[in-house]
């Protein structure tokens, strides 16, 4: 852009000098015209037209550069004009795929709302769920307390049953010094009873034989009773 008007701004002033020139131009003509008379005149009017033409080229060099340099600003506006008309029908094809992913973020929108609703229903269940578990935490935890309760009972009978396991224990001491004692007199008595029934099977032969005799001297006298005077 600096480039077109700095040629702009100098094809303004060749334009200004071109003015002034063909003015000049047409002054020199008449001028021309009214001195042909004179003919001592004439080689100054040769040299004014030789500067006329030399003024025309130069301001011909001078417009052709302008023309190569402006036709160039019109190249590169041109690519610069497709550039953007490339950038419009791209950004024209964004903005239709822009709609279309819209219409895809509408969708998954939608999606995620379902899953948004199907999450709070899920959380209201499990709401549900938590109550009954408290309502359940509530009843074991009674039911713990009610249990260390009954440990605690349980553990004091067993501290009982120690103690009367003790106790048996000393009993148990206390009948197998018993039995010891009483074993030691049934074997007292087993030795005397061996004794005793010595005497009894002694006495036992002794009574058979007396009685075989008593009989016999009774029935002796029985019968000897009779011869008597």
């Amino acid at each position: 852009m600096k480039t077109i008007t700095k040629v702009y701004g100098g094809y303004m002033k060749f334009v200004i000098v071109r003015s002034m020139l063909a003015g000049a131009l047409c002054l020199a003509a008449v001028q021309a015209l009214a001195e042909t008379a004179e003919q001592g005149k004439i080689k100054e009017k040769i040299e004014q037209l030789k500067m006329n033409a030399e003024n025309s080229q130069l301001n011909l060099d001078q417009y052709k550069s302008n023309l190569e340099t402006v036709s160039g600003n019109v190249k590169e506006l041109d690519k610069a004009i497709g550039s953007l008309r490339d950038l419009k029908r791209k950004v024209m094809e964004n903005s239709k795929k822009a709609d279309q992913n819209k219409g895809q973020l509408d969708q998954e929108k939608i999606a995620v709302q379902k899953l948004i609703q199907k999450e709070n229903e899920q959380i209201e269940r499990e709401k549900k769920q938590m109550e009954e578990l408290k309502k359940k935490w509530h009843e074991l935890d009674k039911n713990q307390q009610q249990r260390q309760a009954n440990i605690v009972q349980y553990n004091q009978k067993i501290a009982e049953i120690e103690g009367e396991k003790v106790e048996w224990d000393d009993q148990k001491k206390q009948v197998e010094e018993i039995v010891k004692n009483i074993e030691a007199k049934e074997k007292t008595a087993l030795m005397e009873r061996e004794k005793w029934a010595a005497k009894e099977k002694s006495y036992q032969s002794e009574v058979s034989k007396w009685s075989q005799q008593a009989n016999t001297s009774s029935g002796d006298y029985k019968k000897y009773k009779k011869l008597a005077p």
